[in-house]
């Protein structure tokens, strides 16, 4: 892993680039450093300060523009950069090109730096690139082997640094505007009172940095995290050259707070800092500990392969060393990437092991957290029961030890098996006992969540208007806190408002914007389900060549990412396409493949779509025995699921038993 590297002010930081370069040049070795930023003054002035802290030692720095210079451009950039490594220049990157969606960054260039990556190594190229803070993402999924490569990454505008009253003041402007309850807003004033009272009379820097990172684990509790990210800065910029536990877990617990902030580049560098410090010291707690949340941020960005591989060598030095606790986590962790996968059955099988580890050393926070996600995989296979069986055990534990976040996430999955079974209106009580409490802890991404499911329950009742609303709302949120998942999921919800009122070409707008963040932020799983959608609206114009084309891209993702589920459901939507072009023979093998994936993996639900167009494929082929096996399936399913349409199918399967008993009276 690379270290993140900090300085206590853009001189300083300047100086330590040029330090690396220096470096790098006397050994003849390669150096490839990420600088991000937020304003373009911040990234002139650090550009001035080190283009003459390098013209100072005898050496240059060259700038190249990929922006305005055809040479420095896509095809060329990387023998320029050899040319002038060569020379023993420093190569400065300011800015890449731009395309496609307003304010991305272009995707063939980014493709065209990660592709000749080996040429950093093979060319010994020393080059300092920077990112806009906004782009992180996009570089990251786009470019995320070149981005490994990286020796170093910094943030101009966020260092760490001894700020004294500053620090204080910045957090009393702050937590007036933290979107929780006045009564917490003031407790949080008076312990922050009550720290800066006992930091300033206390001389010893490490005691200073102590007290700051007690503090930081505090905010932490209060959902505070934005205070967090300010008291653990403050803490590194007392011990700048410590390499002791304590600076290893100040750097940790920012990343924490970070992560919590949902800004992942930044996140895992300092993550990537403390599990450095961490194997230095030899401390294997903290090295476990770390390299789980590591896999986090690779899960979030869609990167499965990376997030188990780190996930595995956490649950090795979990039980190495007998940290029952940090296994039954880490195991929880590994069920959602084999979820992730359609794998539920493994995913299962870690998760019974983590919950039995849980209650074998009474961790009832964990417990809780583990009956929640074992419900979601019975929840995936229709076992609607268990599922709520599993989540009213789970929110039990919950109210229990006034783990409130938990008991908001909990009731949300509560009501989706209502909503699963029709019951709308209990799905809807409990959607807004979520809202309340998530409103009341702040939790901006778990409201954001629960007032999309409260917009399906309207959409199921056909209150298109207030669904819509209640999405706009979601979505606002979840632009505001930068929550591009949650924002990609709003989009493609209200795309399926305009859908049901016919308007089409907004749906696909909105859906191929959707599109566009899944894409943009790695989650394969959902850009699969996007497609799906985007492909029913080709059906409903009747461009059928169209439907498919997008509908092969999702079938071939969720193949790719190991989607069985999602496998299943774009096979069911192409045995449509070719029954409207008469190819039934077609129709027919695709609809029988999809079964088998159904059944495989115990897909209740996607079992019972299937056997539903199965049964009709049959009727039409005439075979009304065949078409009756595959009804009575469909309703044997729905009938234990509580499906809204059981009474439907229901008497369509008496009219088929109808039929075949006249056939028979008719042979006979």
């Amino acid at each position: 892993m690379n270290k993140a590297d900090h300085n206590s002010g853009e001189n300083g930081l300047a100086r330590e680039v040029a330090d690396k370069f220096f470096r790098a040049v006397t050994s003849d070795s390669s150096l490839f450093l990420l600088v991000y930023y937020e304003h373009e003054a911040s990234k002139v002035s650090f550009l001035r300060d080190l283009r003459g802290l390098v013209l100072e030692q005898g050496f240059a720095a060259q700038t190249f523009d990929p922006v305005h210079r055809p040479e420095h451009g896509e095809g060329a950039l990387y023998s320029e950069l050899a040319s002038a490594s060569g020379k023993k220049s420093l190569c400065l990157i300011p800015d890449l090109p731009r395309a496609g969606s307003p304010g991305k960054l272009d995707e063939t260039f980014l493709n065209y730096l990660n592709l000749h990556r080996d040429n950093i190594l093979g060319d010994c190229l020393r080059m300092v690139l920077f990112i806009h803070n906004a782009d992180a993402e996009q570089f990251i999924h786009s470019a995320g082997d070149l981005w490994d490569f990286r020796h170093g990454s910094c943030w101009l505008e966020r260092k760490a640094g001894i700020r004294g009253a500053g620090l204080w003041q910045n957090i009393e402007e702050m937590s007036a505007e933290l979107p929780l309850p006045q009564e917490d807003r003031e407790g949080i004033a008076n312990h922050v009172k009550q720290v800066r009272s006992l930091v300033d009379e206390t001389a010893e820097p490490k005691e200073k940095a102590r007290l700051l990172l007690d503090m930081t684990k505090w905010l932490h509790r209060r959902y505070a995290a934005s205070l967090a990210v300010e008291t653990a800065l403050e803490g590194i910029g007392y011990i700048p050259q410590d390499r002791t536990e304590l600076r290893g877990d100040l750097e940790y617990w920012l990343g924490y707070a970070l992560d919590m902030s949902l800004n992942y580049p930044e996140a895992l560098n300092h993550y990537e800092e403390s599990l450095a410090i961490y194997r230095e010291i030899g401390d294997r707690s903290g090295e476990g500990t770390t390299l789980n949340n590591i896999s986090q941020i690779y899960r979030a960005w869609g990167r499965n392969e990376e997030a188990l591989r780190t996930l595995e060598e956490s649950l090795d030095i979990r039980r190495e060393i007998g940290d029952r606790s940090g296994e039954g986590t880490t195991l929880n962790n590994i069920s959602q990437i084999y979820r992730a996968w359609g794998r539920n059955e493994e995913a299962l099988r870690a998760l019974e092991e983590s919950l039995a580890i849980r209650r074998e050393i009474g961790d009832r926070s964990g417990e809780g957290t583990t009956l929640n996600n074992i419900s979601q995989i019975y929840d995936s296979w229709g076992s609607y029961e268990e599922a709520l069986r599993a989540l009213e055990e789970s929110l039990a534990i919950r109210r229990e030890i006034g783990d409130r976040s938990g008991e908001g996430t909990t009731l949300n999955n509560i009501s989706q098996i209502y909503d699963s079974w029709g019951s709308y209106e209990e799905a809807l009580s409990v959607l807004e006992e979520s809202l309340a409490i998530r409103r009341e802890i702040g939790d901006r991404s778990g409201e954001g969540t629960t007032l999309n499911n409260i917009s399906q329950i309207y959409d199921s009742w056909g209150r298109y208007e207030e669904a819509l609303s209640v999405l706009e709302e979601s979505l606002a949120i979840c632009r505001e806190i930068g929550d591009r998942s949650g924002e990609g999921t709003a989009l493609n919800n209200i795309s399926q408002i305009y859908d049901s009122w016919g308007r089409y070409e907004e749906a696909l707008g909105v859906l191929e914007e959707s599109l566009a963040i899944f894409r943009e932020i790695g989650d394969r799983s959902r850009e699969g389900g996007t497609l799906n959608n985007i492909s029913q609206i080709y059906r409903a114009w009747g461009r059928n060549e169209e439907a498919l084309r997008v509908l092969e891209e999702s079938l071939a993702i969720r193949r790719e990412i190991g989607d069985r589920s999602g496998e299943g459901a774009a096979l069911n939507n192409i045995s449509q396409i070719y029954h409207a072009w008469g190819r039934n023979e077609e129709a027919l093998r695709v609809l029988e493949e999809s079964l088998v994936i159904s059944r495989e993996i115990g897909d209740r639900s996607g079992e019972s779509v299937t056997c539903w167009n199965l049964s009709m494929e049959w009727e039409r082929r005439g075979d009304i025995e065949k078409a009756l096996e595959f009804a009575r399936c469909t309703v044997e399913i729905r009938e234990q699921t509580a499906h809204p349409d059981f009474e439907q199918n229901k008497e369509y399967l008496g009219k088929l038993e109808s039929r075949l008993r006249d056939n028979y009276k008719e042979n006979v």
